[in-house]
């Protein structure tokens, strides 16, 4: 069973990890075609 603690740690990797998704799908939409790139092969290694 987990305790309170680590729930608590959990939601809060949790809730980082989607905001890191988020930001990095925006990074895709990037002008600048670089950044772009690198956000797609970081979304890629991530999953």
């Amino acid at each position: 069973m987990i305790n309170s603690n680590d729930a608590e740690k959990l939601v809060k990797s949790s809730q980082s990890a989607n905001l890191l998704v988020q930001d990095l799908r925006e990074m895709v939409s990037a002008t600048d075609p670089l950044l772009g790139e690198l956000a797609i092969e970081i979304l890629q290694q991530a999953c």
